[in-house]
């Protein structure tokens, strides 16, 4: 523990109790009731591991291998983090951390100084460490820390690999809404790079069989991705005091609409032949054709029988360009919004 933050950090185990891990990242390794520790003057650290009967051993001084998520020419990847600890008892004088050309110390955590740093006894800082490439291919890099510790440095080693097209994908975390009348709704989008980085930026459009698309409305908030990262986007949908009303069709729609057209075609002829005979039944089809008329017209405009209106709003994404990279842009994302 840093005892100046309070910050943890995790040196050795994955807090599942096991036997496993031997030759590989200390943080990926089980040990079942550690108990005792011992630091020695080559800085290992030696760990008591009860269960297990085993004494297992930990180089302090083995920096890690990162490797990035491939990564657009000229882009920047997600973050990597690597903690440096002072787990001696004196000061750790840091005198330079050296980045290679296509990585950068430049990540969001990053509190570990370029220049010069000291670390008291548990005293810890943060690498925050990015893949930049302005090349392509596979690029290898490494970070250096020169310091007072007994080796007098420290080596990350970095690997990544630079792409000359990029990609990212779009799915909807809330494909389905329900809102009333008057009221907003909010749906997720989430991205995920597929070596893009930039801004994404979205166009949105709403349709609706029995609804008025003008009724509801629909915007997504754009999204800056890192190579590798996945980030989310919200799309906020607004539905007018008459969106839960159908849309008004025409009654000549109806199926009333042709009984009541031949009624009106058929007047004329019945008052020319047998109007006396003819009239109570033609009377009788009127008033029903002009029933049905009426009933079609006033059943057309209301939110009738309370079932919910149905909207479908798209969203569309555009990525913001990336140099001489090819940037292929997803499909659109659906969401259905039910609006009563």
């Amino acid at each position: 523990m840093n005892v100046a933050t309070g910050n943890i950090s995790t040196i050795v185990g994955t807090g599942t109790a096991g036997f496993s891990g031997d030759g590989a990242a200390a943080t990926g390794a089980q040990l079942n009731s550690p108990s005792n520790l011992l630091v020695d003057e080559n800085e290992n650290l030696y760990i008591a591991d009860t269960q297990n009967g085993a004494i297992r051993k930990v180089s302090l001084t083995a920096a890690p291998t990162l490797t990035f998520a491939p990564t657009g020419i000229g882009g920047v990847s997600a973050p990597l983090n690597v903690s440096v600890m002072n787990l001696g008892n004196a000061a750790l004088n840091i005198t330079g951390i050296n980045a290679s050309a296509g990585y950068s110390l430049t990540g969001p955590d990053n509190t570990c100084k370029a220049s010069s740093q000291n670390l008291d006894a548990a005293g810890s800082c943060v690498l925050g460490i990015q893949f930049a490439p302005k090349s392509g291919g596979a690029i290898a890099g490494t970070v250096v820390l020169s310091d007072n510790a007994p080796s007098g440095s420290q080596t990350i080693v970095l690997n990544g690999n630079a792409m000359s097209s990029a990609s990212y994908t779009l799915t909807s975390k809330s494909p389905t809404v329900t809102i009333t009348p008057g009221t907003n709704g909010v749906a997720t989008l989430t991205l995920t790079s597929n070596a893009y980085s930039g801004t994404v930026s979205f166009t949105t459009n709403v349709t609706s069989t029995d609804g008025t698309p003008a009724n509801v409305t629909a915007s997504a908030s754009p999204v800056t991705l890192a190579a590798g990262a996945t980030a989310s986007s919200t799309v906020t949908i607004s539905a007018n005091a008459q969106a839960g009303n159908r849309s008004v069709p025409s009654p000549w729609n109806s199926k009333s609409a042709p009984l009541f057209g031949v009624v009106l075609m058929g007047l004329p002829f019945a008052f020319r032949r047998k109007f006396k005979q003819a009239m109570p039944l033609m009377i009788l089809i009127f008033a029903m054709s002009v029933a049905g008329f009426l009933t079609a017209c006033a059943g057309t405009t209301g939110s009738g029988n309370g079932s919910a209106r149905t909207y479908v709003v798209t969203v569309t994404p555009t990525a913001s360009p990336m140099g001489s990279v090819s940037v292929s842009n997803p499909g659109p994302a659906t969401i259905s919004v039910a609006v009563q």
